[in-house]
This record gives C-alpha cells, structure tokens and sequence, in this order.
C-alpha cells in the first residue's frame, strides 16, 4: 500500500513538472529539445537529490555531516543547459 502510494505521488511530481516545462518553453523561459524525457530526469534527480540529502543529514553524526547545495548546484546547471539562446 505503501509503494503504491509513493509511486502515485511520483507520477503527480513527473506531470506537474511536465506542465511547468511545457508553459516555460511557451514562454521562452527554457527550452527543451524533449519536454517530456527533461521533466521525468528533473523530477527524478531533484527528488533523489532530495532523498540523499537526507540520508546525509541523518545518516552521519553533526561532526561528520558537511553541508552541500547538490540540488542548488543542479537546478543552475539544469537552467543554464537549457537557457534560451539568443538565436531562440
């Protein structure tokens, strides 16, 4: 019941991160060559970036947990790969 439950909420993260991709691309926000495989690798990293942050935080004692912005770090990657050119 569990699994079944975390993978409907996956598949609402995967649609709405479509929707928002594809009203970005309509706006000249970002661009993608496939809407559809960027929003399913964007929901997908920031959510396991998520869950790893996580598994830092708690899985290490404070002295030994360091602070990283892997999912900063990502989301500028992401927007820059995918920033509209001047060409656009």
């Amino acid at each position: 019941m569990a699994a079944r439950i975390v993978a409907e909420e996956t598949e609402r993260m995967i649609i709405a991160t479509k929707q928002l991709f594809y009203a970005m691309e309509v706006h000249k926000l970002l661009h993608f060559e496939n809407a559809d495989m960027s929003a399913l690798s964007f929901a997908m990293t920031i959510h396991g970036l998520m869950d790893y942050e996580l598994d830092q935080k708690y899985g290490y004692g404070k002295e030994e947990h360091t602070e990283n912005n892997l999912i900063n770090d990502y989301l500028s990657w992401f927007c820059k790969e995918n920033s509209v050119g001047d060409g656009d």
